[in-house]
């Protein structure tokens, strides 16, 4: 499976994190993700879109956004691959430099970032050299919504992914009504809806040219990523 098409503009700045976000017909959310991105209190990063074959107007919005990085698959080719593609982008940005202190942010098309986000997990993430992943509390949005900012809701949608013995894997206080209790903690692993990880710790797992293990085309691919990350400590 090919592409039919790229679109990359390469920008020559050193930045210290990438955010990776794979589309497929996003256009309702889109939009809100990279007014969210622009307004960052920390802007030291690229953002690389990977689209897999959209048929509505994600490609159109996604133009009004100057400065990212557009890869263009001519099929959907899944989350894992996508985003595998999107991480070898970055690395060229990052070519000589130390990859213990660059960070790959994945991000799923229908989140909303509070202003501080990236400041926040990348500072922690830089400090706790032992750390490979961080992630953020998700809350869900209402159901019936015109837009993602107007839709927050206070109910969790993830803190982080609780494992069981049986080897279960659940969202951490999914459903939980949010009442600002929760601080930083260890978890088993992090949401693939919007986790940020060292790259040096990717680099260290890869296996046959995969990060994200393509057999995932979707789904679970964050806890075959994250028990892989624990399993090398």
């Amino acid at each position: 499976m090919g592409n039919a098409k790229k679109i990359i503009m390469v920008s020559k700045e050193d930045l210290h994190a990438a955010v990776s976000i794979v589309t497929w017909n996003s256009e309702k959310y889109i939009k809100d993700l990279l007014d969210s991105l622009k307004a960052q209190t920390f802007q030291g990063f690229h953002i690389i879109i990977v689209d897999n074959a959209s048929t509505d107007k994600t490609l159109e919005i996604v133009k009004e956004y100057k400065g990212a990085v557009v890869i263009r698959n001519s099929v959907n080719i899944g989350f894992s691959r996508a985003h595998n593609k999107a991480l070898e982008m970055a690395l060229k940005f990052w070519g000589g430099k130390d990859l213990n202190e660059r960070f790959f942010a994945v991000c799923n098309p229908d989140i909303v970032l509070e202003p501080n986000c990236l400041e926040v997990l990348l500072t922690d993430i830089w400090r706790d050299k032992s750390a490979a992943a961080v992630g953020p509390k998700l809350l869900r949005l209402y159901a019936d919504y015109n837009s993602l900012e107007s839709s927050k809701s206070s109910i969790i949608d993830s803190m982080g992914l609780k494992i069981f013995k049986s080897g279960r894997v659940i969202d951490n206080f999914s459903g939980v009504k949010d009442i600002q209790q929760f601080s930083r903690q260890e978890v088993f692993g992090i949401s693939g809806a919007f986790m940020c990880i060292r790259v040096k710790a990717l680099l260290d797992i890869k296996y046959n040219k995969e990060y994200f293990d393509e057999d995932f085309f979707a789904y679970k691919e964050d806890i075959d990523l994250c028990w892989r990350l624990r399993n090398l400590g």
